[in-house]
């Protein structure tokens, strides 16, 4: 395993095509907590980001990176590190802490570069475009940045219904700020569908298109309304298979219709999403933990991630939460793990638990396979779209 701390290509596969048996493992990317988590805030509840890889047919993980952070580029006291939704191409696996961006080589598992700007604050997820360029949920700040391999700010678009400057202050390092919490919107994946880009918003409940204030198409992702208690919002936006994949934190798939991906020129209603509802190994999905991280298999089967749940304040408002904490581990509650689900029924057909490998949270689930042309190599690996081309915010 590669770790660091403080300061400090991939081989494309000559196979042009794969089954599902070609998925051999998997690359979890997550983070690891503090021993005593269970009695802090969770901007401070994590110690390291953790990348792990999973062999799917004998269920043995091995540790890749774990990385503690540059302190430079943290706030005081002992702010969260860990890996948060990461995106793997043909050449590097993205990923990003809270304040930074790297570039992994996933031959040797080195970092290879280092992004960070004082606007990024509890950073969710970055991706790539064709102009090397990177798209950044900038969750801190409810805005989608564009960002070169510098650091500078080439666009910036509010996820929120308020200006971006209204709220925030340029001049500030939002880097050594811990939270900035209560969020607006809270985007959290970036995802491109036929010339466009969107962001997955876990306040509001929806996917809306790349656009800041401007923006009118939108997809919404849950049916009940961000006001009610029981609220549970969408992570991820995996687009496969002509479909976009969303996972809700209390445990449901939700999948776009198959026209989503090739035709996004209207708004989506929640009634039109394929909505199954996941089912675990005991009493049913309130011991599933936090549903986020998903790797489609075929159309009826995906590998998800679920992490421990812990008892914070946040939590204690979630009526569907309260009902999780009864069985498994310290504080009743299942283990960090990996789970395959039929999504016919949603039934359980296999689990992995990752925590004897430091894994304590999953936010990217990647298959990955290393039994074609005697290859390691990533399966479904992302193709860099074009950056945006609508108007950025004032910046």
């Amino acid at each position: 395993m590669t770790e660091y701390s403080g300061f400090d290509s991939m081989r494309s596969s000559s196979c042009s095509s794969w089954d599902p048996h070609d998925v051999t493992h998997l690359i979890v990317v997550g983070g690891e907590q503090r021993g005593d988590a269970v009695s802090r805030e969770e901007w401070s509840a994590f110690q390291a980001g953790r990348v792990v890889l999973v062999d799917l047919r004998t269920g043995v993980v091995t540790p890749l990176l774990r990385y503690s952070g540059d302190p430079r580029r943290l706030a005081d006291g002992s702010p969260s590190v860990l890996f948060k939704s990461s995106t793997l191409t043909r050449h590097a696996l993205w990923l990003c802490t809270t304040t930074e961006i790297l570039r992994v080589g996933p031959r040797d598992w080195q970092i290879e570069k280092r992004v960070s700007h004082p606007w990024l604050n509890d950073v969710h997820h970055v991706v790539p475009t064709a102009e090397g360029t990177l798209l950044v949920a900038n969750t801190g700040l409810d805005q989608v940045l564009e960002l070169d391999l510098d650091g500078q700010v080439f666009a910036a678009w509010s996820t929120a219904s308020t200006p971006t400057w209204e709220r925030f202050d340029r001049a500030v390092d939002y880097r050594k700020i811990a939270t900035t919490k209560p969020h607006h919107s809270h985007p959290n994946y970036v995802w491109h569908a036929d010339g466009r880009w969107w962001v997955t918003r876990y306040l509001t409940g929806d996917a809306c298109e790349v656009g800041g204030l401007g923006s009118t198409r939108r997809l919404s992702a849950v049916p009940r309304e961000p006001e009610s208690k029981d609220f549970a919002g969408p992570h991820d936006g995996v687009v496969w298979s002509d479909r976009v994949w969303f996972t809700t934190v209390d445990g449901h798939v939700v999948r776009s219709p198959a026209k989503l991906a090739a035709d996004v020129d209207s708004n989506v209603a929640s009634e039109e999403l394929d909505r199954v509802r996941l089912v675990g190994a005991d009493d049913g999905p309130e011991l599933l933990g936090w549903c986020r991280g998903i790797a489609p298999v075929d159309a009826n089967q995906a590998w998800i991630g679920f992490s421990r749940l812990r008892p914070t304040k946040f939590m204690g408002y979630l009526s569907w939460v309260k009902h999780g904490f009864r069985k498994v581990g310290q504080y009743a509650t299942a283990p960090t793990r990996i789970a395959l689900h039929d999504l016919t029924d949603g039934r359980l057909s296999r689990e992995i638990d990752l925590e004897p490998a430091g894994m304590s949270t999953i936010f990217s689930l990647h298959p990955w396979s290393d039994s074609c042309c005697g290859e390691s190599f990533p399966l479904q690996p992302f193709e860099a779209p074009p950056r945006p081309t609508c108007p950025s915010d004032s910046l």
